[in-house]
């Protein structure tokens, strides 16, 4: 028989035993029985998912969908008849001469020339750095003038998550080269050359933007943003005499633009769905029992973010995928390896309004060569794609002063801040050298 005394002492014990089994099933729920979470739950978003032509494999504990050969293959697909400028970027790489990188104060020399620096362009040492690289300089325009740059998979552990992808800072870096040169050329009034140079590098990153992954499109966004740049640049180096209105239709012609979110995501899902079934049973993080549910749970957040970003910017929608995030409702693995999705949108709005900027600043100041004076309002060029803010869908920001204008995007948040840079996405006045 169970004293009194004993029975005092037992049946505390059994409850908090009781209690911490219970806040110990529910600390570890997430972890062992994933729910699906839903951020968006009145829409439907398997049709979005569906029109971007790309259906993930399942992952099978028993059967391994071999994600690595399946991204290899969606890669390569639709492009047996193209031609491949791969090899050719590899030769261009291989005879590339990089800049010192331990020279000093002169290490951003580069960097100085693309932005305009006179006496940088000037410097001898920049001259004959560009001149060691004549070879590599062709054989980027001639890569550029294929069809796509698409290399075979290889991964250094069998998964999407080491999968190598060395050509991304290799081809950046021949951009950044190219651009060099075209500053260069601008600085002496070959503004035709120039924007042939830039056009090479606008589709070496739409080149690089078709890959698989939101990395490759980000890489190829910030690339085409040098070529924007450039020709945006043009006037400040002698805007009387250069021919804009051709120099614009030039550069309108550019359209080539990296792969759609909506498809971007569609491979990140991947290489997470590969993740989970790498680990599933072989780590305490992904117990076996967590799979399907796991899963599940990732499926339907990629289901909603892909729907999201295939339709016009929401912030409410975004706002509401980043609670999901941040909840602490998701397992961790999913949480890890979701990215920022809502600035990888941000940046390919911010890349659509510098190419649309770049053109209609040449038509501006294309109309100011034929009329004397920039238009009071973008009014003159109504119907045009390039007045249209890609953030808002109305007109950029336009504000004419004196014998100058002020050009701008409001950018994300959406809020006209009067072309406050960190805000706004700023396209003319250029940035000076101090800025």
């Amino acid at each position: 028989m169970i004293s009194r005394k004993m029975t005092a002492f037992v049946a505390p014990a059994v409850v908090l035993l009781f209690v911490g089994l219970l806040s110990g099933f529910a600390y570890l729920q997430p972890w062992l029985l994933p729910k699906v979470v839903r951020a968006l739950p009145d829409i439907d978003p398997r049709p979005a998912v569906l029109a971007t032509g790309i259906v993930v494999p399942v992952p099978n504990l028993d059967d391994p969908v071999d994600y690595v050969a399946w991204v290899d293959a969606q890669r390569w697909r639709d492009k047996t008849h193209l031609t491949n400028g791969a090899p050719v970027f590899d030769a261009a790489y291989a005879a590339y001469v990089e800049w010192p990188d331990d020279d000093g104060d002169r290490v951003d020399l580069p960097d100085r020339a693309r932005a305009g620096d006179p006496s940088a362009l000037a410097d001898s040492a920049l001259r004959d750095w560009v001149e060691s690289n004549r070879e590599a300089l062709r054989l980027f325009r001639e890569a550029a003038g294929h069809d796509h740059a698409t290399w075979p998979l290889t991964s250094s552990d069998g998964t999407l998550a080491g999968v190598l992808l060395e050509h991304l800072s290799q081809m950046r870096a021949l951009a950044k080269l190219v651009a060099v040169e075209g500053r260069m050329l601008l600085h002496e009034g070959r503004y035709a050359e120039a924007v042939e140079r830039y056009a090479s590098v606008e589709r070496v990153g739409a080149m690089i933007g078709a890959g698989s992954w939101l990395i490759e499109a980000m890489v190829g966004l910030a690339t085409q943003d040098l070529a924007c740049a450039g020709v945006m640049d043009i006037p400040v180096e002698n805007p009387a005499s250069a021919d804009f209105a051709k120099l614009a239709e030039r550069v309108a012609t550019w359209t080539a633009r990296p792969r759609p979110i909506s498809q971007c995501i569609q491979f990140e899902r991947a290489m997470l769905l590969d993740a989970v079934q790498n680990m599933a049973g072989k780590s305490w993080k992904v117990p076996r029992i967590a799979f399907p549910g796991l899963v599940r749970q990732a499926d339907a957040l990629y289901d909603e973010t892909v729907y999201v970003h295939s339709r016009p910017p929401d912030a409410q929608s975004f706002d509401a995928l980043a609670h999901v995030v941040k909840s602490g409702r998701l397992h961790p693995i999913i949480a890890i390896f979701v990215p920022s999705f809502r600035h990888v949108g941000k940046a390919y709005r911010r890349g659509e309004a510098h190419h649309r900027g770049a053109v209609l600043v040449l038509r501006l100041f294309a109309y100011r060569n034929e009329t004397g004076a920039f238009p009071d309002s973008l009014d003159n060029f109504t119907g045009e794609p390039w007045i249209i803010d890609p953030f808002t869908d109305e007109q950029l920001v336009y504000q004419r002063e004196s014998d100058d204008f002020r050009l701008y995007s409001v950018g994300a948040d959406r809020s006209d801040d009067g072309g406050d840079d960190k805000r706004d996405v700023c396209l003319w006045p250029r940035p000076t050298l101090d800025d």
